[in-house]
């Protein structure tokens, strides 16, 4: 065969055997990556800022097109070949093939590194220092790792000489001297230049971007990249498949020009006019950089937030926006507002996606998805909002799309070691990433997310949380995080020494600290909230309560009464509903299957929201209600909790201006605390019993807080470090074993973001146990008393469903549990435990283990009581 020897290579072939079998030379798959990434550097100022910090324009895409061509290097290899054996003997004829086993252990991704780690100076024709090396590696790494891990530096030298035939060498060697002569040669590059090191952020940006351009380069769909075996000019062939990169692109659904003015007015005039912290949005500094909105609950800081996002659009600093939130319902709350104001955001049309666990059962989401089928089948696109399919088919690519609305899970996988966690470093780092409710993480996922901004800052991208109760120690984390240089904690403590609240707080990439106060003629309107303590043994409701919560009812008051732990929340409901009839007493908690807690999260919405119809009810709920859900009532009564939690669940009285039953037109809060010195086992095993102490104390002889004035000095009081004057000692030393185990839990986060370990899969239970601490406990699958099928689908026969299928029966019908109780339950396979139950009357459903009484109904889902022994 005639022609320079990298065209004896295939690099894409059918599955079909026999001579006649399809196949893709290597050196064109190679360009249509190439091709890939040189359309999207055209049309994303974005990314060409991103790849250009280092050096000029021209260099960094000649270097950058030089190393995507080079992704598939260890192809270039005989056992890669073999695994086409009659493609080979049609390019090779001569060749003699080598063992299977060698061919079957052969991965081409890391054998690509380590053919250049072994064979650099001959390639290069030059000796290269060890910076000139590293350099070197930190390009060719990243792209060596697309099939899903970036191979470590020295990682298994190919010592194979002895069966491999000369023609790799000199192909692998020519190859280069090729993408030498069409990329580098053109911006006056060499191979006997360096090109730029790049930082541990932008290595997985690019390892992201690699990984995409070489998915959509490797559709060989009708009109796109189509097989090609036949040979010719490879200049040629890379400037007509130019276009052919356009349109896998507009395909895939990966870039739409955002709009060209942002700003609060460009997304929401005239229909709302700004008020808060949305008056400062226009005055906040361009740049990509880490911002704070701190505000009270219902203040509008979402809306803040998008139109600062808005205007880092516009001008260039991002492309897309990925908001986080802390739960699936808050998520599929925010894809809603967000579908309203997308094609502001994007005017030419956006591709938005929902990414958590359930999202593929989400009716909105499926709608979004069947429009941008709708638009392929018409062969046109409207300026409208959807979802390409190719963008909805993986959970991998849930970043890559204009708009991305997600479970925080889904950000703190970039970090982690997951196959591909760096394809969601790329579509952060292009972003402008929005994490809600900030607050509300757990000391290991706050390690997580400090990791993911430490990163998000050396890609260039840019970040802003929101919290209306954010601790000045878990801001000093963040911000030290986000500086990760040794003036960061004198820029947390300047950042500290701010008092003021409402505040927007902004740091900007050059290090620099700027805070934005709301003037006082824009400040929230003072609330005045009373504040009522009640002593009570294991802190519920006693008769005289109970009377009250009905007697509300009765005059017409939404009442919720919220429940630090579920079994208190379902024994409660049961007690009310045995006392009233004449209105509904309602249950909102975690332990629900699936499409039983969609059911009950509509109806709460339905009853207690903005929308909310006339006439009392009671709802009883959990911690379920305090994040993000837009509920209403006119008096609440809660067990004791933090402080800020406190605060985030008083954001819930009279969220919204109405007529209010008589006796409930002043905001009324009543707390349940205990009647003795202890809180009991299972409120301090959801918080600690320090915490919750000096909440007490700052709640006795409280009559009124005054909002927002109370949120910061509270706060800070409740959680700081030293010691209380009057602290007793069993409470300073819960005080430091809390502090150390939340040290222990962000070291335990970072030690595993940072470790060198081969990947997981992606896969929904991986995903909660990498994001979530240890304590978190299994999900019980319900199942009929043979166990063959699920519990309320008992027709379905699980071992003759395909593995897509099961998967999706597993997420419908299990129900999460705590971990303790894992002592009397099932051995647990892949976080997953089978509980098999029998009917005892209509609906209820019961088993007996290990003296413990399962019972589920929809009503009150899943709980657990304990049988005495005989």
């Amino acid at each position: 065969m005639n022609g320079p020897l990298y065209f004896r290579y295939w690099g894409k072939a059918s599955k079909e055997d026999g001579p006649t079998a399809a196949f893709h030379l290597l050196p064109y798959h190679c360009l249509d990556v190439a091709a890939v990434g040189s359309a999207w550097w055209t049309r994303s100022g974005v990314i060409r800022c991103m790849f250009s910090r280092l050096l000029p324009e021209s260099y960094s895409q000649a270097w950058l097109m030089f190393f995507l061509a080079l992704h598939d290097f260890g192809k270039f290899d005989l056992r890669f070949q073999a695994k086409a054996a009659d493609v080979l003997v049609n390019l090779q004829p001569d060749t003699t093939l080598p063992p299977t086993n060698v061919i079957q252990q052969y991965s081409h991704g890391p054998a690509g590194f380590a053919w250049f780690v072994e064979e650099k100076e001959r390639l290069l024709k030059r000796n290269l220092s060890s910076a000139s090396a590293e350099a070197w590696f930190s390009w060719l790494a990243p792209v060596a790792g697309h099939h899903g891990s970036i191979p470590p530096y020295g990682d298994d030298r190919i010592n194979a000489r002895r069966i491999l035939p000369l023609t790799d060498y000199t192909a692998r060697a020519d190859w280069f001297r090729f993408l030498e002569a069409l990329f580098l040669h053109p911006a006056g590059l060499s191979l006997a230049d360096d090109p730029p090191q790049l930082t541990e952020g932008m290595k997985a940006f690019f390892a992201g971007f690699c990984s995409v351009c070489d998915w959509l380069g490797s559709n060989s769909a009708p009109g796109l990249f189509e097989y090609c075996s036949a040979h010719q000019p490879l200049d040629l062939y890379f400037q007509n498949r130019l276009t052919t990169a356009e349109r896998v692109l507009d395909f895939a659904g990966v870039y739409n020009i955002p709009l060209r003015v942002g700003g609060f007015a460009a997304l929401y005039a005239p229909r709302y006019q700004p008020r808060q912290l949305q008056t400062q949005v226009d005055n906040i500094l361009l740049g990509p950089g880490l911002t704070l909105f701190e505000a009270p609950t219902g203040s509008g800081k979402t809306e803040a937030a998008l139109a600062y996002a808005s205007r880092l659009l516009a001008a260039n600093i991002a492309e897309s926006i990925i908001f986080a939130l802390p739960t699936q319902a808050t998520a599929n709350a925010m894809l809603d507002r967000l579908e309203k104001i997308a094609t502001k955001l994007y005017p030419h049309g956006s591709n938005i996606i929902l990414a958590h666990g359930k999202a593929r059962y989400n009716p909105n989401f499926d709608e979004l998805r069947a429009r941008a089928n709708a638009s392929n089948v018409q062969g046109k696109e409207n300026a409208t909002v959807h979802c390409a399919e190719w963008l909805a088919a993986s959970r991998k690519r849930v970043f890559l799309g204009q708009i991305g609305v997600c479970t925080v899970d889904q950000v703190l996988l970039s970090v982690l070691p997951v196959k591909h966690s760096f394809v969601r470093s790329f579509g952060l780092g292009k972003s402008v990433l929005v994490v809600d409710e900030v607050h509300a993480y757990d000391s290991y996922m706050l390690g997580l997310l400090c990791e993911v901004l430490a990163r998000q800052r050396q890609a260039g991208g840019s970040a802003i949380l929101l919290s209306a109760t954010l601790p000045s120690a878990q801001r000093d984390l963040l911000i030290e995080a986000w500086e990760g240089s040794s003036c960061s904690r004198d820029m947390a403590q300047g950042a500290r020494s701010i008092d003021d609240y409402p505040l927007i707080t902004c740091i900007s990439k050059s290090g620099g600290l700027a805070t934005f106060r709301i003037a006082s003629e824009h400040r929230p309107p003072p609330r005045r909230v009373g504040i009522e303590l009640r002593a009570l043994s294991n802190l519920l409701p006693d008769d005289v309560l109970m009377n009250e919560l009905i007697d509300a009812a009765r005059r017409g008051a939404k009442v919720a009464v919220i429940c630090n732990v579920v079994a208190d929340a379902q024994a409660l409901a049961k007690q009310l509903r045995e006392r009233v009839s004449d209105n509904p007493v309602d249950i909102f908690h975690s332990r629900y299957r699936f499409i039983d807690r969609q059911n009950k999260e509509q109806e709460v919405l339905k009853h207690y929201g903005e929308k909310r119809p006339a006439g009392g009810r009671i709802l009883v709920a959990t911690q379920v209600v305090e994040q993000s859900l837009n509920l209403d009532f006119d008096w609440l009564v809660t067990q004791l909790c933090p402080m800020d939690l406190l605060f985030q669940r008083i954001g819930r009285l009279h969220r919204y201006h109405r007529l209010r039953p008589k006796g409930f037109k002043e905001l009324r809060c009543t707390v349940l605390v205990p009647t003795g010195e202890s809180y009991g086992y299972a409120q301090e095993t959801v918080y600690c019993k320090a915490i919750l102490w000096r909440t007490e104390r700052l709640l006795q002889g409280q009559a009124t807080f005054e909002f927002p004035n109370a949120y910061r000095p509270l706060i800070e009081k409740v959680y700081q470090e030293e010691s209380w004057e009057d602290e007793p000692e069993p409470i300073s030393k819960a005080l430091d074993d809390h502090l150390g185990q939340a040290i222990a839990m962000r070291s335990e986060a970072r030690r595993l973001s940072n470790t060198i370990i081969n990947p997981f899969d992606d896969d929904a239970d991986k995903i909660r146990a990498f994001t979530r601490s240890g304590e978190q406990g299994p999900n019980v699958l319900l199942l009929t008393a043979d166990e063959r099928a699920p519990l309320f689908q008992p027709n379905v026969i699980l071992d003759q469903l395909p593995e897509w299928d099961q998967q999706e029966i597993f997420d419908m019908e299990s129900v999460p549990v705590p971990n303790s109780w894992r002592g009397s339950l099932p051995p647990a396979e892949n976080h997953r435990v089978r509980l098999a139950m029998h009917e005892t009357a209509l609906g209820r459903f019961e088993v007996e283990l290990r003296n413990a009484l399962y019972i589920y109904d929809r009503d009150l889902g899943l709980r657990k009581e304990k049988k005495e022994a005989p």
